[in-house]
């Protein structure tokens, strides 16, 4: 099984017309539905109770030293690909989160 992709893989993917969107993500209700759900169980007394997939609970491995220093580089890589994506109809584009389960 290989790795989930990265964001900056998928634009990547995107501005050079590799991408095509998943079954998932061409159903126009689905990601909107689950979307607005989500945002839903993040507010303040919401009652809903959600354990945090493991992507996002915090590394058990070392960190590197210099990882706040590469962090304004990686950021200005990131508007980068976003500035690039400018000229695409975004409407058209669905970007499921890498760490979604069942990402294609």
């Amino acid at each position: 099984m290989q790795p989930p992709p990265t964001i900056i893989s998928i634009i990547e993917a995107i501005l050079a017309g590799r991408r095509r969107p998943s079954a998932r993500e061409r159903v126009p209700l689905l990601p909107s539905f689950f979307g607005r759900l989500f945002i839903r169980t993040l507010r303040p007394g919401s009652g809903w109770k959600t354990e945090a997939r493991p992507a996002f609970s915090p590394s058990r491995s070392q960190i590197a030293a210099d990882i706040v220093a590469r962090f304004p580089e990686r950021q200005g890589r990131r508007l980068g690909f976003m500035e690039a994506t400018r000229g695409l109809d975004l409407e058209g584009i669905t970007i499921t989160s890498p760490v979604s389960r069942g990402h294609p």
